[in-house]
């Protein structure tokens, strides 16, 4: 390749040379998610940072070898908007350039070789810039994908196209391109790939395909299908909050409910900031989308499919709140093993249940959903519920303090006494029993605290 004859770049390229002579060291300590087979392990070395901007480099990373980093002539610095995939600012690799501000994701490329895709938040003043240090960026193989002339895809005007290398998270890649200018192809790393046809105007898209694998220095036609009238095809890209860590994601799974059956998505990509799922098949009519893992929930989102159509769903994803339960229980309800559990009002339904110790004093629940919510204390006398308003909040705590109260008296029929069972029933619905014998009063029953004031005796 060319040499570089500009100064500024020559001391650039002499500070990215020297910090490649200490890879090895640098990926021995990196302690990076496992890499992408045939792809060389992601290194960040820090360069210093300029008033005229950022420069990027690709280079080339093997086991055991010094990084080498590759002349700029004939790379370029692709950017677009991290929240949606669509027009491309363009620069020359090499070559110091201050970005808008804002979120972005950005690449290199050459004619037939890319770097991953990777994010990028620059927040610009005047003409300085302040921002995460560049990155040497290491280059993989990639292909092109063109977009086939069909008179059935006539409406559509964007070729869009999603990487589905996903592990780690930031290989993947999105690209949207106007037909127009996807005759010749559009790169895309070598590797399995989905492709859709975007109608711009109408906002849907109008085809899609199944998963089809980019081949490398190859041109390989988008294999765009359009579903029958008898199923709806859906996209559906759910993102996790912003200021969340990269991996809160792991483990996210997603799911649409269709009269009472659940269909995973058949085939999923985990991004940087989201996952997208795509689902082939489903049956016309009302549906609902949900999801989740340990520490993010999805709202239910309601569909309604069209046969011959392709829905799409834009949504994020919330953090589950945590819940913080204190205990003070009176000696009597430590006698026995306690459950708690917690429900979501109005319907009731169960979110988390644990078996507690008997001198338990305080327990946590992750895992909930914005709402409100009633805590149940379930013991060997009665059932004792607080309310709280997780609505908004992220976090919040409740206090358990059931008041016992003893109730006398003695069953009677026809003015002698016998042996039965008296059932005690509280304002919030909860019962306690207590059986008596026909010898003596029957034993104190017990139950909690109310604003109806309690009689002692009959």
């Amino acid at each position: 390749m060319r040499a570089c004859c500009n100064t500024r770049l020559l001391g650039w390229k002499l500070i990215l040379i020297a910090l490649g002579l200490l890879s090895p060291f640098a990926l021995a300590q990196s302690g990076d998610a496992e890499p992408i087979p045939g792809w060389p392990p992601f290194v960040q070395p820090v360069m210093e940072r300029g008033e005229d901007g950022l420069a990027f480099f690709a280079a080339v990373f093997a086991a055991n070898q010094p990084v080498e980093v590759l002349d700029p002539w004939g790379f370029e610095v692709h950017m677009t908007r991290a929240d949606e995939a669509g027009e491309e600012e363009v620069h020359a690799a090499g070559e110091a350039f201050v970005p808008g501000s804002g979120r972005w994701r950005y690449w290199l490329q050459g004619e037939w070789s890319m770097t991953p895709y990777s994010g990028l938040a620059v927040l610009t003043s005047s003409s300085r810039w302040a921002g995460p240090m560049p990155r040497l960026l290491p280059l993989a193989p990639a292909g092109r994908v063109s977009l086939a002339e069909e008179p059935s895809l006539a409406t559509a005007s964007d070729l869009w196209l999603l990487s589905a290398r996903s592990s780690p998270p930031g290989y993947e890649m999105s690209r949207r391109r106007p037909a127009a200018e996807a005759a010749d192809g559009v790169l895309m790393p070598a590797g399995p790939a989905l492709a859709g046809a975007w109608d711009r105007g109408g906002e849907r898209y109008v085809a899609l395909s199944r998963p089809f694998t980019v081949l490398a220095e190859q041109t390989v036609p988008a294999p765009l299908q359009q579903p029958p009238s008898t199923q709806a095809w859906l996209v559906a890209y759910v993102e996790h909050p912003p200021e969340l860590a990269d991996d809160s994601l792991a483990g996210l799974a997603l799911t649409v409910s269709h009269d009472g059956k659940e269909h995973p998505p058949g085939f999923s990509v985990t991004t940087a900031w989201g996952v997208y799922g795509v689902w082939y098949g489903l049956p016309p009519g009302p549906a609902t989308l949900t999801g989740g893992n340990a520490g993010l929930y999805l709202e239910p989102q309601s569909l309604d499919l069209a046969g011959g159509a392709i829905e799409r769903l834009d949504a994020t994803l919330r953090q589950r709140p945590l819940l913080d339960v204190n205990l003070v229980l009176p000696p009597l309800l430590r006698e026995k093993p306690l459950t708690l559990a917690v429900r979501l009002l109005p319907a009731g339904d169960a979110l988390a249940k644990v078996e507690l110790p008997r001198n338990a004093g305080r327990h946590r629940f992750g895992g909930l959903v914005h709402g409100l919510l009633e805590v149940v204390l379930e013991t060997h006398v009665g059932t004792f519920r607080q309310r709280v308003d997780l609505t908004s909040q992220q976090e919040a705590s409740v206090l358990l303090a059931p008041d016992l109260i003893e109730v006398y008296g003695t069953l009677r029929f026809g003015g002698e006494r016998h042996a039965g069972t008296v059932e005690l029933t509280t304002v919030s619905g909860d019962s306690v029993q207590a059986v008596a014998d026909e010898a003596t009063p029957w034993p104190p029953a017990r139950r909690s605290s109310s604003p109806t004031p309690t009689r002692r005796g009959w």
